[in-house]
């Protein structure tokens, strides 16, 4: 199986699978719960993914092409994930910054 194409909803990874089966190419929709579930992280991870077989990968390419223009839409982008500000929100609500700021000020409250 390979990827066809990656989607932000279910909805829209469906309607391309709906469209290919029109045209009689099989395909999955994979990732769909973990996105239904937990919408939040869809961009984190890849969304919900469109695969297909690998002897159907040509016209199922095609038949995508001709759906996106069909709808007049734009091909996706990839789009390059950043991490940092996820890293420092983690950072800031794991309790990190009491191992740096606040052994001091716990210390100074023991001191006889």
């Amino acid at each position: 199986m390979m990827t066809l194409g990656r989607f932000q909803t279910p909805e829209e990874a469906h309607l391309v699978r709906i469209y290919l089966a029109d045209l009689g190419i099989e395909s999955w929709v994979l990732d769909e719960n973990v996105i239904q579930w937990f919408w939040h992280y869809s961009n984190a991870l890849g969304g919900v993914r469109l695969s297909v077989a690998n002897d159907d990968m040509e016209e199922a390419e095609e038949g995508y092409a001709e759906y996106l223009a069909a709808r007049k839409l734009d091909p996706p982008t990839e789009t390059t994930i950043r991490f940092w500000p996820l890293v420092i929100i983690l950072f800031l609500l794991t309790g990190a910054p009491m191992l740096v700021f606040g052994r001091r000020a716990s210390d100074a409250g023991n001191e006889p």
